[in-house]
């Protein structure tokens, strides 16, 4: 009797594996979706933006084409946020804008990146405790940078005018019209909020928390529409063509011809900056068996920073150490300049930047809280058995 019930067990288990695989194999028989479907449409749409990846001017190497398959799907989710999940004004998100997996637009690991999507005509106040970051900068935007055909800085208040009580806390006003304390006037074109904090050492600093509210009465709770949804998704999959091909127009706009130079950032680009900063960029190559030595004499000035970035102008080392460098953390000549060694391997040379085994991608170079300009930069390819020589 054991034996008859382990069979009919035996039996029922492979009547249900058929079963599945025959439902299983008429499901992949279905006829593919149609075009007036709002999926197709939001893959069709995002197409074209894998041509920026087999143009002539971008380097076919492994580790940049497979950087750039991952760029174009980490940016899909930040075309979902700026289009979709965050786009409630009347109840808007401090969200963070960089993270150690969602990496763009020429960002560096000293910086801390929050952005809201507010509407220019209503109030908003913004709350928060301080912490210790050296820069804080609160800037109001025309246009979403990247997202817009254009973006202009309309509106800034950074540390050096913040007023924060004594515990700490403060609170800034967004709005039309003028109020006491803390307040940055908006413009009917105003739809961002950008926050940026530099630190010279995350892990010796504290950022400042901060939350976002409406001042007012809210309009009702939209609830979610096939519409809104459809919608939403073809502006996701513009944002993503339109985001990747800005960044990449921003360095051929620079001209930044040879490798291994460095140029300041062209005048006309300056709106999209945060205020009184200045950049200057470059691309490297550098092979396994060489280094590029990078000299400057910094001027004074509240942070500087070099960073390495890939071509698609992700940081290499976003929340860690040894692909970028600030004036805390350099170790400075005699006569106050800086010698620094750019390179795969480690040369046991002061003030090492390392590759992470790329061989092409982009020098930042950021200057803030400084009258003065970039300075000029002596850049020498060598090998790398000359380094301490």
């Amino acid at each position: 009797m054991r034996l008859i019930r382990i069979s009919w067990f035996s039996q029922r288990v492979t009547m249900f594996i058929l079963l599945a695989s025959v439902s299983i194999a008429a499901l992949a028989q279905q006829p593919a979706q149609q075009p007036e479907d709002s999926w197709t449409r939001f893959v069709d749409a995002l197409r074209p933006a894998s041509e920026l990846l087999h143009r002539q001017r971008t380097p076919q190497d492994e580790l940049t084409q497979a950087e750039g398959y991952r760029y174009l799907a980490r940016i899909i989710r930040v075309g979902m946020e700026m289009s979709h999940e965050y786009t409630d004004t009347d109840r808007p998100v401090l969200f963070a804008a960089q993270t150690p997996t969602m990496l763009f637009g020429a960002a560096t690991t000293d910086a801390r990146y929050q952005q809201a999507l507010i509407d220019g005509g209503k109030t908003y106040r913004v709350t928060g405790w301080r912490g210790s970051a050296a820069l804080l900068e609160f800037g109001l935007y025309e246009g979403r940078i990247g997202a817009q055909n254009n973006s202009k800085l309309v509106g800034l208040l950074t540390e050096k005018k913040l007023k924060v009580k004594r515990n700490g806390r403060f609170e800034v006003i967004l709005s039309p019209e003028r109020h006491k304390g803390n307040w940055i006037r908006t413009s009917p074109a105003t739809d961002l909020l950008l926050v940026r904090q530099y630190a010279h050492d995350w892990e010796k600093s504290k950022g400042a928390r901060l939350s976002i509210e409406r001042v007012g009465e809210a309009a009702d709770e939209i609830n979610l529409t096939r519409h809104k949804t459809d919608q939403d998704l073809l502006e996701a999959a513009t944002f993503v063509r339109r985001f990747s091909t800005t960044w990449a127009y921003l360095l051929e706009r620079m001209g930044l011809g040879p490798a291994n130079k460095m140029l300041a950032l062209p005048a006309d680009l300056e709106p999209i900056m945060a205020g009184g900063h200045k950049l200057a960029m470059g691309r490297f190559e550098v092979n396994a068996d060489q280094a590029l030595i990078v000299e400057f004499k910094p001027p004074k000035a509240r942070y500087w920073g070099l960073q390495l970035t890939n071509y698609w102008l992700e940081p290499l080392d976003f929340g860690a150490n040894g692909s970028h460098l600030n004036n805390k953390t350099v170790r400075y000549n005699k006569d106050g300049s800086v010698r620094i060694v750019i390179s795969s391997n480690d040369p046991q040379a002061n003030n090492w930047l390392s590759t992470r085994g790329h061989v092409a991608g982009t020098l930042q170079f950021r200057l803030a809280r400084s009258d003065k300009g970039v300075p000029e930069f002596n850049i020498a390819l060598v090998p790398v058995s000359e380094i301490n020589r």
